[in-house]
């Protein structure tokens, strides 16, 4: 019984500490806008919003296509009071949709600690919320990353904010791969379920993997910066293919599919 109390515990507080994180990034990124302002570098800070922006979009519109093929599902209270107010697609609309599901996360894992025994539906939830954090990871941590590296090597210095923002980004990105594997193996009846010690040798693993491929990149994009545009579409456009040829069927729709197939080609 101690051991099961302990594991409900250590899983209510890293919902608790991926919020907060979740919310000391937000508030990185607009530390990191506001110093690129102040520099002058405005192709550095028209660059960041454009990340910001286009990742807050497809993360929306994925958040709002998978509610509204279960509005009569939902688990929490907090979703059910926004869905009978009708403010699911408003907050969407206002890029609010994934604080919705961060609350509904909050909630379902509060009365899981509470109640020492797991809910009904936090399985689908979590897999969900972990696919939009991946998403996140490859179309706003991933560039910013890229973004951050090459700045510090064109300026030949570092600076507390890049720096700062440079290990948030590489962390987000491992922590968001590892989750997601780890939801994904609670899934699979014939694997064990990861443990929490696993998960941290993963995310590591992850991190050591990622940190060499964006120094390359970065390195390319501070040398030849015309070519990196080319470079990334080339790849993506070739890997978009191979994940139309494994035939996906994740969404309901085909041109929503393609989307779909998009951004896993981005995240490979």
């Amino acid at each position: 019984m101690e051991e099961s109390n302990s594991c409900y515990l250590l899983k209510h507080l890293f919902n608790l500490v991926g919020l907060l994180l979740f919310l000391l990034d937000i508030a990185l990124d607009i530390w990191t806008v506001v110093s690129f302002y102040q520099d002058g570098d405005y192709v550095y800070m028209a660059v960041m919003i454009f990340l910001l922006l286009g990742s807050s979009v497809l993360l929306q519109v994925f958040s709002w296509l998978w509610y509204s093929d279960c509005l009569d599902e939902l688990k929490t209270k907090v979703e059910t009071f926004a869905d009978r107010h009708k403010l699911i697609k408003p907050l969407h609309f206002l890029q609010l949709g994934l604080y919705l599901r961060y609350a509904g996360m909050i909630e379902i894992s509060t009365t899981h600690f509470l109640i020492k025994s797991f809910r009904e539906g936090m399985a689908d939830m979590n897999c969900d919320f972990q696919m939009l954090r991946l998403f996140e990871a490859f179309s706003e941590s991933a560039p910013q990353l890229i973004l951050m590296m090459c700045r510090i090597l064109q300026r030949g210095e570092l600076e507390l904010i890049t720096v700062l923002k440079f290990l948030s980004s590489a962390a987000s990105i491992a922590s968001s791969i590892a989750l997601y594997h780890r939801s994904m193996r609670s899934f699979l009846q014939e694997k064990r379920k990861m443990s929490w010690i696993s998960t941290i040798v993963y995310f590591l693993w992850n991190l050591l993997l990622i940190i060499p491929r964006v120094t390359a990149l970065a390195l390319f994009c501070s040398v030849l910066p015309r070519y990196i545009i080319a470079h990334f579409l080339s790849l993506w456009m070739l890997l978009v293919l191979g994940v139309w040829s494994q035939k996906t069927d994740h969404m309901k729709s085909p041109g929503w599919e393609w989307l779909f197939r998009a951004t896993v080609g981005l995240i490979w």
